[in-house]
């Protein structure tokens, strides 16, 4: 993942939103709505705490990383074909599903208005899938200094919403691959159902 500076941090914390990080969800969202109204002296005194207990990036490795993983960004018009590659049927599938349901928004990023490479992004690389599940499931409601930035929820059954977690997951992030992950899109769709 890219390192993280006094820059990002400050953005990050004034407004939900970094250019090398993506947006504030879930309960970080919250912690930045609530210094959206802070003194701004408060907020960049926290900002610069981070950065001193952040272990320094290379600034050559970070613009390597980031112009390696937006390379991953794809077109428009992508026609995903693996020549010479064992692909699963699952990551085929995903690679429809996402140009179906994310592409329109998830593409070559041509504008600053436009979401990051998902490269970037936590919920790609992480772990567990579960921060996937919930941005695709639930949207993202974006927090107060990045009102425009809102990603809408899109409803899918857990056998797509699977083959979509691994085809991202294989195309946007160097991770291995999630395990059994059927089980955890299963739980999430059944607590958004609870909640309903």
């Amino acid at each position: 993942m890219v390192g993280w500076d006094i820059k990002d941090f400050e953005d990050y914390l004034f407004d939900g939103w970094s250019e090398k990080h993506g947006i504030a969800a879930g309960p970080m969202k919250e912690v930045v709505d609530n210094l959206y109204d802070a003194n701004e002296d408060d907020v960049f005194a926290i900002a610069a705490w981070l950065a001193k207990i952040t272990p320094p990036s290379d600034n050559a490795l970070n613009v390597q990383l980031l112009n390696t993983i937006s390379a991953l960004d794809l077109s428009e018009n992508f026609d995903f074909t693996f020549a010479g590659k064992n692909i699963s049927t699952d990551i085929l599938d995903g690679a429809q599903i996402f140009k179906n349901n994310c592409l329109k928004c998830h593409k070559e990023r041509l504008s600053k208005e436009q979401p990051i490479s998902l490269g970037l992004t936590f919920a790609v690389n992480a772990q567990h899938p579960t921060n996937l599940f919930n941005a695709i499931l639930r949207g993202i409601e974006p927090p107060a200094g990045s009102s425009a930035r809102r990603m809408q929820a899109i409803s899918l059954p857990s056998d797509d919403l699977e083959k979509l977690a691994k085809f991202i997951r294989f195309h946007f992030s160097n991770q291995q691959p999630w395990g059994n992950i059927k089980p955890e899109a299963i739980k999430v769709i059944n607590t958004l159902s609870d909640q309903k």
